[in-house]
């Protein structure tokens, strides 16, 4: 299992103060995607692991909305079917301990229970998880649902709502299981929101690793995994970097 190697890393590194990139790579992600591409089909991967992604339907560009960074992001646009960015299924991806991180803000055209905001495997085989925009008196409001149906021994759906984002406004969303802990926790802009406990642990599977969704508009930045569960601290300290705190 990996860990953070950035756990004591000073906020300046030779006089010069630290980048959102280089927080992340500190912690050495398995893969990272700052989704900054402005053309063409592939996510670059700059972990130093060679594992980029395949662009499908999404658009270039996107204005940042971290303070942190200056981007720019992708768009998974709505209706496209599919809006996304994959990456075939490799055995890394089945590590007992798992965290994915990432930036993203959903708009007013996302259509609920349309399809899904993916964050990690598919719904068939490994852990499904995202925002949901729903109708609370209609304002939009952020709900987080962990699906994880045949991917638990127990099986079952587990959700938690650990707050709202609306449309237009970004977040930082971070999902992180640990297996020692048989933890699943929820981080949203730097701060625990809800967490599972699973006694059987998470099955492995051979799903495609999938950022974004059929009939969602959302704007996505900084994609991350991490085999191994990201400390509290850590998640915080992204959080913190990427908003230019």
């Amino acid at each position: 299992m990996g860990g953070s190697s950035g756990l004591g890393l000073s906020r300046r590194r030779g006089g010069r103060k630290l980048g959102y990139h280089d927080v992340v790579l500190a912690d050495l992600p398995a893969l990272f995607w700052p989704l900054n591409e402005t053309s063409g089909a592939v996510a670059n991967d700059i972990s130093g692991n060679g594992r980029h992604g395949t662009i499908a339907g999404m658009g270039y560009n996107r204005p940042s909305f971290m303070a942190g960074d200056p981007g720019p992001g992708l768009r998974s646009i709505y209706p496209n079917n599919p809006t996304q960015v994959t990456r075939a299924h490799e055995s890394w991806m089945n590590s007992d301990s798992i965290t994915y991180e990432v930036w993203g803000k959903p708009d007013a055209t996302s259509t609920v229970g349309g399809g899904n905001v993916v964050f990690g495997m598919d719904d068939q085989l490994r852990s499904t998880w995202g925002y949901s925009p729903e109708s609370n008196n209609g304002n939009y409001q952020g709900v987080i649902t962990t699906d994880i149906r045949n991917q638990l021994n127990q099986g079952g759906q587990h959700s938690g709502t650990p707050g709202s984002c609306p449309p237009g406004v970004g977040s930082h969303i971070v999902l992180s299981y640990d297996a020692v802990t048989d933890l699943l926790r929820l981080y949203r802009n730097g701060v625990q929101r809800h967490q599972w406990s699973f006694a059987d642990g998470i099955r492995n599977g051979t799903a495609t690793l999938q950022l974004g969704g059929a009939n969602w508009g959302w704007d996505w930045m900084k994609f991350a995994v991490y085999t191994y569960a990201l400390p509290a601290d850590r998640v915080l300290a992204h959080y913190n970097v990427g908003m230019g705190l």
